[in-house]
């Protein structure tokens, strides 16, 4: 699977005797470590004893327990919530399921990672262009002691070192 996103540990929770199946198979597929639990106390047993990156869990579980299903989510919020119908879609089914699930998060952690590198880039080399206008103003009063001129003048490479570091503006 082509994925920056490390998967390492899965839950899958479902009542189902095919849970066993499916983990099976999603650790062949993925290569992650997969346990699996019956019920929403399981769960919250075994993410409480190891934490996992994703949850896959059988909706039919959760429409028989709502009211666990909606504690056990809100308790597991970290983790990549993945819903499937194993009864109904089958364990082939349900692994491509995942296999999707972890590649669209995978591409929206990108996607929020690179705006905020841009928004962070953005305002750093806004700050920096005001840091070097007022560092050459600065230098241009007239009868600026030749101390506070070493000073300005070491703000200003310190602004040029940090320039580039961050590197040219992206089109």
């Amino acid at each position: 699977m082509n994925t920056n996103y490390q998967v390492n540990k899965i839950l899958v929770i479902s009542a189902s005797e095919r849970r066993f199946e499916l983990q099976s198979a999603i650790h062949e597929s993925l290569g992650a470590s997969v346990s699996v639990a019956a019920t929403f106390q399981e769960a919250l047993s075994a993410v409480a004893l190891s934490p996992c990156e994703a949850v896959i869990l059988d909706e039919s579980l959760a429409d028989l327990d709502p009211t666990n299903a909606d504690h056990f989510l809100a308790h597991c919020a970290d983790e990549l919530p993945i819903f499937v119908k194993l009864a109904i879609t089958g364990v082939p089914r349900c692994v491509q399921q995942v296999q999707l699930a972890i590649r669209r998060f995978d591409r929206e952690q990108r996607i929020i990672t690179e705006s905020a590198r841009h928004f962070l880039g953005s305002q750093l080399r806004d700050s920096l262009t005001s840091i070097f206008i007022h560092g050459q103003l600065a230098l241009k009063t007239p009868g600026m002691p030749q101390d506070a001129i070493k000073h300005v003048e070491a703000i200003l490479e310190a602004g040029n070192a940090l320039q580039r570091t961050i590197g040219p503006k992206p089109d």
